[in-house]
Formats: C-alpha cells, structure tokens, sequence
C-alpha cells in the first residue's frame, strides 16, 4: 500500500525584499554610528584645541609680564622656543586636527600685539568643523569658536617695479575666481570677501590670508599678512562695519573707515618701511618696532600718508 505524498510548504527564508529592508536598516545605523564616532572625534579635537590655546594665553601673559611685549612673529618666529620657559609641554603647540605642520600649528596665525587687553585676534587654528571654523584666542584672552568666511581671489596682472615707477608686464589674461583658505598666500590679482570687501595685490609681493571669520555680533573679522622680505602695495576697500587689518613687518594697520593703502618696501640692511595712505574715512596704524620702546598708535586720515619704519623707530608724515 503506497502513502499519499503530503505536499511540502514553501521553504523557510527572507524574501528579497525583507533582506533589502534589513540591509538597508544596517547600512542606516552603521552610518549614523559612523556619524557619532567622527563627531564625537571632531570635538574632542576641538576640545583639545581650545586647551591648547588657554594655555598659550598664559604663557603669552606671562611672557609680557617678563618682557613688556609679545613675542615677535617674523617669519622664523618660534612659539615653541619662545614660549618654552612659560609652557609645560611643548604638544600644547600641535592641533589634533594639524597633518602638516606638527609642532607649529598656530605659529602662522599668530599676530604679535603691543598688548592683549582690546579685542583683537591673537592666535588661532582653521582647521576645524571640514576647515569651515576655527578656535581662535582674541586679544581679551577669551577662546572662541568661530564661523569661517568664504575668501575668493582673482588673478590679474604682475606689475614690476623698475627704479621708481611701476610698469604692468602681462601675465596671460586673468583668470576665473578661487577659493582661498587660511593660511594661502596670493600674489598679483584681488582677493575678495564675503561682506564685499577687496583687497587688490601689485607690485612683487605676496599677502597670507590669515583668516575672515564672523564674530559673535554678525561683524566679519578679516586679517591679512604682508610676507616680510617682500615689496607690495595693497589697496584695500573695506566695507564700513567690518573689521579689517593689515599686518605688515613695520605696522599693523585697522580700519575705521572705507579705503587705504598700503606700501611695503625694503630698504638696505633688512630695514623694512610701511607706507599707509589714507582715500577715505581713519585708519588706526600702530608701529611694531623690535623693542619695546618706541610704540605708537595713530589715526591717518582721509588725504594723510604716514610711513613706519621697523627697527630705526622713526615716523615721518606729509
């Protein structure tokens, strides 16, 4: 006697679409896990950042109670070796998020100041949040964390300078807008900002955006280097409410108004010479000598020149 055959049901499984849903709920959470781990990463970076920078701030303090100024910020400045006396460990002077530069992570965005009591940029690191903030130590010695700005620059045409007057030499036709990040340096051509700013570069020289960045109160903070041992001259239209400056071997130069220029030229024996003209509105300037003595903030205003001479500490004005 044969039994009857008992037909068997379908085979235990996931269908294609219930394995689709997993996968896609795994791939769901191993991408918000990743997430959190690069987050949690990018502020214990921050963290350590802002550490860093207190601690700088104290020892800067305590270099200026010794010294009555700040430590120079040539371009061989040293923080490490200036600041060894007052700092604990020298790792205090590497960002976390820094794979170029280890050991020297803030010194080219250090500014040397007269004094740290106004609220002005002093030190700071751009490379935080995918280089779109930075934590920077302002001039009151508080830490902050800061929203960088976009800076584009536009090439244009070299301009030689034979004896004393200045001849344009074409370079090839200028060239569409780039980004420029902190720390860039940018010759002949016209760097521009997010508030309507420009500064425009000729002559030889090259300029260092330091960093543009918006403070607390909306006003965009842009600060600009003039690279020692190089002749330029800038010709910066600030936009009135923003804060603009101009570091340059012999000066640091501020607006509180719309238009300057700036001239740097070297002299014999590696005396350095800043020439700042006023077209419109005040420009604060404050004389950076070698040595303590011989300091001097002034107002230049709209048809004024004033020239700074570094090391011979001496002013003349027209």
């Amino acid at each position: 006697m044969r039994l009857a055959r008992i037909p068997r049901g379908p085979r235990p499984g996931f269908t294609l679409i219930e394995l689709t849903v997993v996968g896609s709920i795994i791939l769901v959470l191993a991408g918000l896990l990743l997430g959190a781990a690069q987050n949690a990463r990018g502020l214990a970076s921050d963290t350590k950042c802002l550490s860093n920078l207190r601690q700088i701030s104290v020892a800067l303090r305590l270099y200026m109670m010794n010294f009555d100024i700040l430590p120079c910020d040539h371009p061989r400045a040293d923080l490490a070796r200036d600041l060894a006396r007052f700092l604990g460990e020298t790792e205090v002077l590497t960002c976390p998020m820094d794979r170029e530069t280890p050991r020297r992570s803030y010194d080219p965005f250090y500014v040397s100041r007269r004094t740290d009591s106004s609220a002005q940029f002093v030190v700071g690191c751009p490379r935080h949040n995918g280089n779109r903030s930075a934590v920077n130590l302002m001039a009151e010695s508080s830490v902050q964390y800061f929203d960088l700005a976009s800076v584009k620059f536009t090439p244009g045409r070299r301009r030689e300078r034979i004896r004393t007057r200045w001849r344009k030499t074409p370079t090839g036709a200028a060239s569409g807008a780039k980004l420029v990040k902190p720390g860039d340096a940018v010759s002949a051509g016209t760097l521009s900002f997010e508030d309507g700013s420009t500064l425009s570069v000729s002559g030889n020289g090259k300029v260092v955006l330091l960093q543009s960045f918006r403070k607390s109160n909306g006003v965009l903070y842009t600060i600009v280097r003039i690279v020692a041992g190089t002749e330029a001259e800038v010709d910066v239209q600030v936009t009135p409410g923003s804060q603009f400056e101009v570091i340059t071997p012999a000066a640091i130069a501020g607006v509180r108004g719309t238009r300057f220029t700036v001239q740097v030229a070297q002299q014999p024996t590696g005396i350095s010479a800043t020439t700042i003209t006023v077209q419109e509105g005040v420009v604060w300037v404050t004389a950076r000598p070698a040595t303590k003595q011989g300091f001097v903030t002034v107002d230049v205003s709209a048809g004024r020149q004033r020239q700074f001479v570094r090391r011979t500490r001496r002013l003349s004005e027209r």
